[in-house]
């Protein structure tokens, strides 16, 4: 098992990646800056299309936008995480595929924030069913400290 960490510092920002115009780095082939919504969330360069196959990022910002009130909640500590994982999933240099959460990071997150989603009258989203994200020692995941994990198998 290999585990990353999302740091910017993983991903690469050399002085090819430096924009003409301004001081900021340009994102890697193939990827985006992330979008504002998961600004600070631990990387700052996205691949989309996402999760959800979304291909721009402003049809990802806005389907993000309609969970602003349980992240305004504050209901668990991991809910940026998985949301931006799945909307913005991690440009990792070294592959072209989407990192979702990890299921362990679903379930915590779906009982975090439970009380919260029946307060609302809500029911946790369908596409958001846990059994369909990848357990750590069996996937490419993004887990709950954050670290990205990939298992070959």
């Amino acid at each position: 098992m290999i585990s990353y960490s999302f740091h910017s510092s993983d991903i690469p920002t050399g002085d090819k990646f430096i924009n003409e115009h301004s001081n900021l780095p340009r994102p890697p082939k193939g990827c985006s800056r992330i979008g504002e919504v998961c600004k600070n969330i631990g990387y700052e360069f996205s691949r989309l299309p996402n999760y959800f196959n979304q291909e721009y990022e402003s049809d990802a910002e806005l389907e993000l936008s309609q969970f602003t009130p349980m992240v305004k909640s504050n209901c668990s500590s991991l809910l940026r995480i998985f949301l931006c994982s799945l909307y913005f999933p991690p440009c990792i240099h070294d592959t072209k595929r989407i990192t979702p959460p990890c299921k362990s990071v679903c379930e915590k997150v779906k009982s975090d924030c439970g009380a919260w989603i029946r307060r609302s009258g809500l029911k946790w989203p369908f596409k958001f069913e846990c059994n369909n994200f990848p357990r750590k020692r069996s996937g490419r995941c993004v887990e709950l400290d954050y670290t990205f994990t990939h298992s070959e198998l």
